[in-house]
């Protein structure tokens, strides 16, 4: 299986204890064998990717094109197993990313309304359109002092 994950740059003010638990819990549920696609950047990507590595699994890194290098998590090359060096732009290496998992998980940082420039949500609403979307954690909603976890049912799953 593959499960593509589409997550935020980190706050000016990093990410909290309980944020990054939630983060790393994304990987919980996955069966040994699933590859895992993120974008290499720093911030939830690298998380991610790192935690994923350390767990075993096969770890892909779409990295964004030279105007968004700037983000590129510097170690990325330590915890991927296999890199596509797209040369896109952000719109679409995000594709990609969506393209390859079968399941998509986005960790954005607030409501889609609060970022509507976001890449993140971007592949989230890609994601939402292809029946990839599987869940989408908001690390800083306004209605809470902790991450609060979306779960989206693909109309595959729920005829099943």
């Amino acid at each position: 299986m593959n499960v593509s994950f589409s997550g935020t740059r980190p706050p000016v003010n990093g990410f909290g204890l309980f944020e990054l638990d939630a983060i790393l819990g994304q990987l919980d549920d996955l069966p040994p064998g699933t590859r895992i696609a993120q974008g290499g950047c720093i911030g939830v990507d690298a998380i991610i990717g790192k935690a994923a590595w350390e767990r075993g699994f096969y770890v892909v890194t779409f990295l964004p094109g030279k105007a968004w290098r700037k983000y590129t998590a510097p170690d990325y090359r330590e915890w991927s197993h296999f890199t596509y060096d797209t040369g896109k732009d952000q719109a679409s290496r995000n594709v990609d990313i969506v393209d390859f998992g079968e399941k998509v998980r986005g960790i954005p940082l607030h409501e889609s309304d609060r970022q509507r420039r976001s890449g993140t949500w971007k592949a989230i609403r890609l994601a939402y359109r292809a029946g990839k979307l599987e869940r989408v954690l908001t690390l800083r909603p306004r209605s809470s002092d902790m991450p609060k976890l979306d779960i989206y049912e693909s109309a595959s799953a729920a005829s099943s």
